[in-house]
């Protein structure tokens, strides 16, 4: 397995985070008030302010989770309550509230996708597969989940197909390789390994883990060179006894290309 930083799933949706948690804690606080009724403390003046921060709430809501479309009035109140209820671990909540809206707007690519990753956190993974299915057309998110989703299923060949779709819109997707030389492993398909690891290491350039892998499959593949200048690369960023196989595969390529060892 190539060694590279963690990339949890939680990168593919950005979006979903709002920008400022502060912002997030007063509003919810503002919202349980709201629902559970004001203090008697409470002026008029102040509930009107309440109520505006509320909506103001929603609107950060909506502006900070989707640039794709506006949703629709009828499905507006559920959608902004289970983008709440996730914010805050309620999944089984959020569920119901998209599923509602849903109801409502089926037709809404951010409702349905929204509703298909809390199916994903709550390990749902054939209603995610069920739900994603009518998203047309799709794109990077919609198969890279999928792509996780055939993972956690243990089937791995349509989790292969998912993360070769990535690639075709991102081909320095990090997850879908990192999947695919994993499997391109397994599958013994030395020459798709070579690809994915030539692809990573672009990702990845001090990373001298990387570059030493990429040479000795080089080396597998008989292309003595390339793994000579792979080899070299990895000695450049790390020259110490954890590198070893590293100098071993650069005197094998030497030896290979009948060179003097340097």
């Amino acid at each position: 397995m190539p060694v590279l930083p963690s990339a949890p799933y939680e990168n593919l949706r950005m979006l979903k985070k709002l920008q400022n948690s502060n912002v997030l804690l007063i509003g919810l606080c503002i919202l349980l008030m709201a629902s559970n009724g004001f203090p008697q403390v409470v002026t008029p003046q102040e509930k009107k302010e309440i109520v505006t921060k509320k909506d103001n709430l929603k609107m950060l809501v909506i502006e900070s989770k989707t640039s794709k479309e506006r949703i629709d009035k009828k499905a507006y109140e559920d959608y902004v309550n289970g983008v709440i209820a996730e914010q805050v671990n309620d999944y089984l909540g959020a569920s119901q509230f998209f599923n509602s809206a849903l109801l409502k707007y089926p037709e809404s690519y951010e409702i349905r996708f929204s509703l298909a990753e809390v199916y994903y956190r709550m390990q749902k993974f054939q209603d995610v597969l069920q739900i994603l299915e009518p998203i047309n057309p799709e794109n990077v998110d919609v198969y890279s989940l999928r792509g996780v989703c055939y993972r956690s299923l243990g089937k791995n060949e349509e989790a292969k197909k998912s993360y070769l779709q990535v690639l075709e819109s991102d081909s320095l997707n990090q997850p879908a390789l990192t999947f695919l030389s994993s499997e391109y492993r397994r599958l013994n398909q030395l020459d798709s390994l070579v690809w994915t690891y030539e692809q990573l290491v672009k990702l990845a350039a001090d990373n001298y883990r990387l570059w030493g892998e990429l040479g000795q499959l080089q080396n597998q593949q008989g292309k003595s060179d390339l793994a000579r200048k792979s080899f070299q690369e990895s000695l450049k960023l790390s020259r110490n006894r954890d590198n070893l196989l590293s100098f071993i595969g650069l005197a094998e390529s030497f030896r290979r290309l009948n060179l003097p060892d340097s």
